[in-house]
């Protein structure tokens, strides 16, 4: 066997256990110890497979993705740990925007406005800024409240990135660009409502799904062969 379908193998084995002792075995330690690995697996699964043939913003990316959610599993007593997850969530989220700047010109954002796209951002920017005045109202820490406004900045700049890059190249490639992103938004948009508003396990599972999907789909994005005429990273 491929040492490729090995760490394959031990990667599906690992997200299965962690799905499984969330429902199975709530509060188990094994949750909390076995999150972290499932980043750098993949990494190393994806570079076996592929190749270094990775951008450098896409391992930017990966590391800021991996900081965020690593500190973000040892936030629950320290405030100055939940302050450091949100701005590796924010670097994490410019990481992902410098990865399709390279294939937007610059017209493309004079033209995309005109469109039924104007609509989508300032509906994402409603539901960004809903769930910082949520947080607002909810938090102690007003510095995390800050970080939180420039987390919904970050958000809604990817998300213009998302929709005019889709609306400039309709194709595969953009396509997974916009979902990935879309989904990485959803994640944190419904993490925020499950820590500052109402604790749901079902919506705790979804924002989960929703954050390794979403990673997923940036990884297609990255290996996806764009048209030839497209900016190289």
């Amino acid at each position: 066997m491929k040492l490729e379908k090995v760490v394959f193998t031990v990667l599906v084995l690992l997200i299965g256990t962690y799905f499984s002792a969330l429902f199975f075995l709530p509060g188990n330690k094994v949750v909390f110890y076995l999150k972290p690995l499932f980043v750098p697996l993949f990494l190393v699964y994806a570079i076996l497979k592929n190749g270094f043939v990775f951008p450098k913003p896409y391992f930017y990316f990966v590391l800021f993705f991996y900081l965020g959610q690593t500190f973000m599993l040892f936030s629950d007593n320290s405030g100055r740990v939940l302050q450091l997850a949100l701005v590796f969530y924010v670097m994490f989220y410019f990481a992902l925007i410098n990865l399709s700047l390279p294939l937007i010109r610059g017209k493309h954002f004079k033209t995309v406005f005109t469109k039924l796209t104007t609509f989508v951002i300032l509906l994402n920017a409603f539901f960004l800024f809903l769930i910082v005045y949520i947080m607002f109202e909810t938090a102690t820490d007003i510095i995390v409240n800050y970080i939180a406004i420039f987390n919904a900045t970050a958000a809604l700049a990817l998300m213009i990135c998302a929709v005019v890059y889709l609306s400039s190249e309709t194709d595969k490639k953009s396509f997974l660009y916009f979902c990935g992103a879309i989904t990485l938004i959803l994640s944190d948009v419904f993490s925020a409502i499950n820590v500052y508003y109402i604790n749901v396990f079902t919506l705790n599972i979804l924002e989960i799904i929703l954050h390794f999907g979403g990673f997923y789909l940036i990884y297609l994005f990255v290996i996806e062969k764009g048209k030839p005429d497209e900016i190289d990273f």
